[in-house]
């Protein structure tokens, strides 16, 4: 079957063109053919409106196969595959929010405030 799918950006774009442009363009050309006697008014607009429903269901159709892409059954088994298959430092490393793989594993031990010297304290909360 053929997937028909695009880029998130031509998506975007042609969503604003199917919803905004060419609605208000449809409604200007047959607002103005038929004030100003226009020939063939009838026959734009609804060339326009069949343009609209055309993108309207290659959106959709777009749309229901990027859900389908992550949201079926392959998709979350092999996540869970790709992260099980990496050890904890491995993980910690991609986070790239902690700099030291030890602080982590110090963090099941939290250190009592009160052990703590002063002076370390205050070297510890320096410019907060």
């Amino acid at each position: 079957m053929f997937k028909f799918k695009m880029t998130n950006d031509t998506y975007d774009k042609l969503k604003w063109l199917t919803t905004k442009g060419l609605p208000a363009f449809g409604t200007f050309v047959s607002a103005v053919g038929l004030i100003w006697g226009i020939p063939n008014t009838e026959k734009v607009t609804a060339t326009i409106l069949a343009l609209i429903t055309m993108l309207g269901g290659m959106l959709g159709i777009s749309t229901n196969n990027y859900n389908k892409d992550f949201n079926n059954d392959e998709f979350i088994p092999q996540l869970e595959k790709e992260m099980a298959d990496k050890d904890e430092e491995e993980l910690i490393e991609e986070e790239g929010d902690v700099e030291d793989s030890e602080e982590v594993a110090n963090m099941d031990n939290p250190v009592d405030l009160d052990e703590i010297p002063q002076e370390e304290k205050e070297e510890m909360f320096e410019g907060e």
